[in-house]
């Protein structure tokens, strides 16, 4: 059988692990000299992790793909039993609408007949899982945990993987595959539930392994089907947005999202569903603006927002539809985060952090600014807030060093600011911090990126030894 596609490469994509404030640096070395490396840090070990904090305090650390191991997997894909055809290689460089044989790579090489199977186990293989323990003195312990798989069809084209973890204290739901995902999803804070979010509605599978449909399949009487085909004979195309944007309230109970579901031809409104019993509230519905999600401020507000044309402007939004049109010092906020009532944001040079209260009114209360010599950086989706919300993190890039990347802390108790001015790696030119997460209120799980030997290691952050 011949192949029309040109030039179908079906190897791993490498930008799981892309970001681009960073790509000019990349990622973290390996057999890292640790001669002079500050009490502060203690290295852990040479992959790259995400962290999950489950509510009973333990710590899971899913092994994220990087450069080596995408590279690995891709060499194992290749049948080294046939010879490469250079010569078609060169002819379909040559020529566009050349037929490209199955399985056959621009260089000419092939991949095995079984390669699509082959690469799930290998990636599945390479995505080790286990849970983190740090002591009294400084120390860690890592332990094994126990993996069993869980397999759903939602609907006719959507399937759900996950994987049941078991430590000695807890079992937790997570995705089996953190780095290109099927459905796009979000974990319940402390692991409580994961919630799959897809075109046509919203699953969440909880601790014990169940799959609960979370969403209606129907609103006004309409399913998203019946709405897409709507939209494609009146807009040329499916502009239906059925639940866009989702994310968990502090407390688990609630999704807030939003929708055009109401008006296809309208703007995007913001929604609220109660987990447990399945209620949805049409919260806001503004006729000339977008609502968007940001994220929860509390059990009770939500940071949204409203944009239309060049129009922008972030609002707090209650459950119960009272919209605050908060005063920022600035024109178009930068969001940092949000926890407890308190809310961190720049501007758009990200060269000063604002530190407010949130008191039910439109009134911020400043709490603290802090004017930096160089610009903050915040990864998507993770929460700078320490788990009692007393201390920010976020990641600084000196002025005089496009390049670098270190660790700034701002005590929310004492009002004091710290910057890590070093990076546990041989040369600070050659590296930076890539991402973090909290492990406990005093301890960061970091990510340490190189540029020489484009990977990725992981290093811990102990703010009592400053």
């Amino acid at each position: 059988m011949k192949n029309k596609s040109k030039w179908k490469v079906a190897l791993i994509c490498v930008c799981a692990v892309a970001f681009a404030v960073v790509t000019c640096v990349a990622f973290a070395s390996q057999n890292v000299a640790t001669n002079g490396i500050p009490d502060e840090w203690a290295y852990f070990d040479d992959d790259y992790y995400s962290l999950v904090n489950t509510s009973d305090g333990t710590h899971i650390l899913v092994k994220r793909l990087q450069d080596r191991d995408i590279q690995s997997i891709n060499e194992q894909l290749i049948d080294n039993s046939v010879l490469p055809d250079t010569v078609l290689a060169e002819t379909i460089v040559a020529d566009p609408d050349a037929v490209l044989p199955d399985n056959m790579l621009p260089n000419g090489s092939f991949l095995v007949e079984n390669w699509e199977s082959l690469q799930e186990q290998l990636v599945n293989e390479s995505l080790a899982i286990k849970s983190i323990e740090v002591l009294e003195n400084g120390n860690f312990s890592t332990n094994i945990v126990s993996q069993s798989d869980i397999s759903s069809n939602i609907t006719d084209i959507v399937n759900i993987d996950a994987s049941l973890i078991t430590t000695e204290n807890s079992s937790v739901v997570l995705p089996q595959n953190f780095d290109s995902p099927a459905v796009a999803f979000e974990i319940a804070h402390g692991g409580e539930y994961v919630l799959y979010i897809f075109d046509s509605g919203m699953v969440y599978v909880n601790n014990d392994g169940v799959v609960n449909t979370v969403s209606h399949p129907t609103y006004n009487g309409k399913t998203y089907d019946q709405l897409k085909e709507e939209s494609i004979q009146l807009l040329g195309d499916n502009y239906v947005f059925w639940n866009g944007q989702a994310s968990i309230s502090r407390d688990n109970s609630c999704v807030a999202y939003v929708s055009n579901k109401g008006d296809i031809q309208g703007t995007w409104d913001l929604y609220v569903l109660d987990i447990e019993s399945g209620n949805e509230a049409l919260v806001k519905d503004d006729s000339e603006m977008h609502y968007g999600v940001l994220q929860w401020l509390d059990d009770d507000h939500i940071i949204c927002t409203k944009m239309y044309d060049k129009e922008y402007g972030i609002v707090v939004v209650n459950k119960d539809g009272t919209e605050y049109a908060v005063d920022f010092l600035v024109d178009r906020p930068v969001l940092l985060g949000a926890k407890k009532g308190i809310i961190a944001y720049g501007d758009e040079n990200n060269d000063v952090i604002y530190i407010a209260q949130f008191a039910n009114s439109e009134t911020l209360s400043e709490i603290a600014r802090y004017e930096l010599d160089g610009t903050f950086r915040i990864r998507p989706g993770i929460d700078p807030f320490s788990p009692d919300g007393t201390k920010l993190a976020y990641i600084f890039v000196p002025s005089d060093n496009p390049y670098g990347r270190d660790i700034g802390v701002v005590n929310l108790s004492t009002l004091t600011q710290e910057n890590n001015e070093f990076v546990p790696v041989e040369t600070k030119d050659s590296s930076a911090v890539l991402e973090f997460d909290w492990l406990d209120d005093v301890t960061l799980l970091t990510s340490i990126i190189d540029n020489e030997t484009q990977t990725i290691s992981s290093w811990l952050y102990y703010l009592d030894q400053k």
